[in-house]
């Protein structure tokens, strides 16, 4: 009995996934801008814990202490929205920071199941001693770009930010 050339064979799954993968274009993983935004705040990071001697607070409880400064008391909603933190990792950071001292909770008056967040004297000095070698460190990341650059990438940044800004947490 000879091959019928009306039934196909089955296309084996690795014949088929190398036939798809010499069609399709990979970028570089460097090419990819998430990959170098994800990179550029790894570095950031970095930087931070390298220059603030208390590492007791992160770069994001930082961003809590700073915002509660600059807004006052709010909800960990408003919180969220403030910081651009998603809900459940201000949920997460609260409590620590709670029981460090830097941040307390009240209850709303004009809304008893509403509670409100507020920097605390700690909370205070604690981001008087850090802001000085964040923005060091801040000012070390950007050294790596040539002086004329530094304005116009951080525009940039908040350029893309300010497009997405529906997207954000809120």
């Amino acid at each position: 009995m000879g091959p019928d050339s009306s039934v196909h064979k089955p296309v084996k799954p690795q014949a088929e996934a190398a036939e798809s993968e010499q069609s399709t274009q990979f970028p570089s993983l460097e090419s990819l801008t998430g990959f170098l935004l994800r990179c550029a705040s790894n570095i950031a990071d970095a930087s931070y814990y390298k220059h603030v001697a208390n590492a007791e607070i992160t770069p994001r409880q930082l961003a809590v202490l700073l915002s509660l400064r600059n807004g006052g008391q709010m909800t960990q909603a408003a919180l969220s929205v403030a910081t651009r933190m998603d809900k459940s990792t201000i949920n997460e950071m609260v409590p620590r920071m709670i029981e460090r001292g830097v941040i307390s909770k009240s209850n709303s008056p004009d809304d008893k199941r509403a509670i409100h967040l507020s920097i605390t004297s700690h909370g205070l000095k604690t981001l008087k001693e850090l802001l000085p070698p964040t923005i060091l460190s801040q000012q070390m990341v950007l050294a790596a770009l040539p002086k004329e650059y530094r304005r116009i990438f951080k525009h940039c940044l908040e350029m893309i930010i300010e497009a997405n800004e529906a997207e954000l947490p809120k």
